[in-house]
């Protein structure tokens, strides 16, 4: 079910082998917990501030505790994807695994999983010719050898993550694979 993608849920895995070996790297991360503290997975739709304003879909992870209501300001980080695209449950993992890391954010963190390409269904593990084609239509610099696509991009996935709930804007940190 996780490698196909269905009306309701993105493909998360390429196949089957793929999604077994995560899903048991994740369930051992979790268990080796001191704390059985788990997260809270939110998808968000947001949009690159261009001139199609280009619609972006990413995931807010924040530990269950840590409700939107009731975070202090707390830091944020940007997880951003591999060619698999956003839609992978390898990010998820390291998203759930950084939220309830209480050696490095003792007080919590709020994680967006962000979008470069615009994948809501993970259509970039099946479909490579479309992910070519909209990499590079990021990646091309202008005639200043600018990469704008992609620092709009980037900045709206920043300004994204600022505007959640107990983030502290200052303090945002990214990471991309």
């Amino acid at each position: 079910v996780l490698s196909t993608s269905s009306e309701d849920s993105p493909q998360l895995a390429k196949d089957v082998d793929y999604a077994e070996a995560i899903l048991k790297a994740w369930t051992s991360d979790a268990d080796e917990r001191t704390a059985k503290q788990t997260s809270t997975c939110s998808h968000i739709e947001y949009k690159c501030n261009n001139k199609d304003e280009t619609s972006l879909y990413g995931c807010i992870y924040r530990r269950s505790q840590l409700t939107e209501d009731n975070e202090s300001s707390v830091p944020g980080l940007i997880l951003f994807h591999t060619g698999a695209g956003p839609q992978d449950m390898f990010l998820r993992w390291k998203a759930d695994s950084l939220v309830n890391d209480k050696e490095l954010f003792p007080n919590g963190c709020v994680v967006l999983i962000a979008d470069i390409i615009g994948d809501r269904e993970g259509w970039a593990w099946s479909d490579r010719t479309r992910y070519d084609s909209v990499r590079k239509s990021i990646l091309i610099p202008d005639e200043n050898g600018e990469r704008n696509e992609l620092k709009c991009r980037v900045q709206a996935a920043i300004d994204t993550l600022s505007a959640q709930p107990g983030v502290d804007a200052g303090q945002i940190a990214a990471l991309g694979f």
